[in-house]
């Protein structure tokens, strides 16, 4: 199913082509919680013929894959005269990737995640060009430029592959006049954004993922969670190698700087996500490069094995099992385009969303505040305050904001600014004790405590909890004029129940002192 993550793309798409440009809803705020500018773009024209997104996405990520294989095939052609083996690296490096469940996972959720293997490969097979006929430099920084507006953190990943670059390149003034075109195209890049979203580094949201020490705990674990789902993939590799070492074999078809290449980034790749806590990194999609180097050394094993007279069977019996698996893939693949609708309706936020829209006279009007920024506004067309900052560029920045009472005392007055009326005061079981808002500015139990305390003393009253993926602790503002429906709304809601006490109150639990929200104290199921 299509992870809420990527309905935040689809939310931003939707809005682009109401007018609402680069804004998260009718409040026009330009906001950058999209993160890939290039995937965006690549959605909103799907969005205004109102084709599914979700679908869009799996095509868009299918054909970068695709296309992938295609430049790989275009860089081992340009070192060797046997096209054969070019084709052959393409169609195994391909199959492998649909294989792979972390790669097809990241294309059922519909992530940009694919896009980024495009950029490495082309940058590969840049490499190689250059190094073979001395041409394709500008080529080289507009794709480097590219992945930049894909993932902010390539700007960092693929930069000290173009120094090995300026290394093999013999014309340096030529190399140097190319990287100026780059550097006067980004910085004017940076000015038309700053113009838009005041801001020229990524969104405050996602400058948390840094951690202040030298390595970031949950890099580390994300990095050795990875060599372990790989571990046989890589001792494979490593024994092959060995191996054909040993035999002495030829491979005059491989390309050095293809090798080279993939292992500058997917070493640069390692150091970054070690330092930094990859947020939503399922499927280990912030390691697609490196997923894609594995893939591409098992390929040219893979053709080692077969030149080799005596491992024709070996090698026939591998690419078997490939075209029997990826039929099994692609039948998976057809299913998913028919199921798609079905997969939207049954997403419960979305099905939330809809009852909102559907059920409240004037949708529009509705400010509703929440930490899940994807399906629910996407299908709810309220006013959405995100609580996690991914859409509130001036939450966002509150991240960073070392004084944690003056960061809550802004959220507070930033909250109390729209005064919502709808919010998610607390997900997950009732019970939970000191709650935060873990991906948010009130991180400490303490921040978001002195948060709730302000919202129930303003007014706001615990309406009940709706299970969704988990369950979702409402309360509504009794001083909003919409109050009245959205309390009527709320109790025919199918799924709705009350957690309140015997004494009508509902209780979040916190060691500095409990915070209570008055029922609404309706006859809800």
């Amino acid at each position: 199913m299509v992870n809420d993550d990527t309905y935040v793309y689809f939310n931003y798409a939707k809005n682009f082509v109401n007018g609402n440009y680069f804004a998260y809803d009718s409040r026009k705020i330009p906001s950058e919680g999209f993160t890939s500018l290039i995937y965006l773009l690549l959605l909103i024209p799907f969005e205004y013929i109102k084709f599914p997104l979700p679908v869009a996405g799996f095509f868009i990520n299918s054909t970068a894959l695709i296309l992938s294989g295609f430049f790989l095939l275009k860089a081992i052609n340009l070192n060797t005269s046997k096209k054969s083996n070019g084709v052959l690296a393409a169609i195994l490096f391909v199959s492998f990737c649909f294989i792979d469940k972390n790669i097809t996972g990241i294309i059922g959720w519909t992530f940009e995640t694919l896009l980024n293997l495009l950029c490495f490969l082309i940058m590969i097979y840049g490499c190689v060009r250059i190094k073979t006929s001395q041409k394709g430099t500008l080529l080289l920084f507009i794709i480097y430029f590219i992945s930049i507006l894909i993932r902010p953190e390539n700007i960092v990943i693929f930069s000290p592959f173009l120094l090995y670059v300026l290394l093999i390149f013999a014309d340096k003034i030529k190399y140097i006049r190319h990287f100026i075109y780059f550097l006067s195209v980004f910085i004017a890049y940076l000015l038309v954004k700053y113009l838009i979203f005041g801001d020229i580094f990524p969104t405050g949201f996602y400058r948390k993922m840094s951690s202040p020490g030298l390595l970031n705990k949950d890099g580390i674990l994300y990095v050795k969670d990875f060599l372990l789902e790989y571990k046989f993939h890589i001792i494979f590799i490593i024994l092959a190698t060995i191996g054909f070492k040993i035999l002495k074999k030829d491979e005059k078809f491989i390309d050095k700087n293809i090798i080279i290449s993939s292992v500058i980034i997917c070493f640069v790749t390692i150091l970054f996500f070690l330092k930094s806590n990859p947020l939503i990194g399922v499927h280990f999609r912030y390691l697609i490069n490196i997923m894609g180097m594995i893939y591409i050394l098992m390929s040219f094993i893979i053709i080692q094995i077969f030149s080799n007279k005596r491992g024709v069977l070996l090698a026939g019996i591998a690419i078997l099992q490939i075209g029997k698996t990826s039929a099994n893939v692609r039948n998976n693949i057809f299913s998913f385009i028919p199921d798609t609708e079905t997969q939207i309706n049954q997403h419960k936020y979305i099905q939330l969303g809809k009852y909102f829209n559907e059920n409240i006279k004037n949708p529009g009007d509705i400010y509703f505040a929440f930490g899940d920024a994807g399906a629910i506004p996407y299908s709810f067309s309220c006013k959405f305050i995100d609580l996690n900052g991914l859409s509130e560029p001036y939450l966002a920045k509150l991240v960073s904001n070392k004084n944690s009472s003056l960061k809550t005392e802004l959220y507070i007055r930033y909250l109390n600014k729209y005064k919502p009326d709808i919010i998610v005061i607390l997900n997950g079981e009732e019970n939970q004790k000191n709650p935060v808002l873990l991906h948010g500015p009130l991180q400490k139990p303490n921040e978001y405590r002195s948060f709730l305390k302000n919202l129930s003393e303003n007014g706001y009253l615990y309406g009940g909890t709706i299970k969704a993926y988990y369950k979702l602790h409402i309360a509504l503002n009794k001083n909003s004029k919409n109050f009245e429906e959205l309390s009527n709304v709320l109790k025919k809601y199918s799924q709705y129940e009350n957690l309140s006490d015997h004494s009508g109150k509902f209780i979040i639990n916190f060691d500095a002192g409990n915070i209570q929200f008055n029922s609404i104290n309706t006859n809800l199921k």
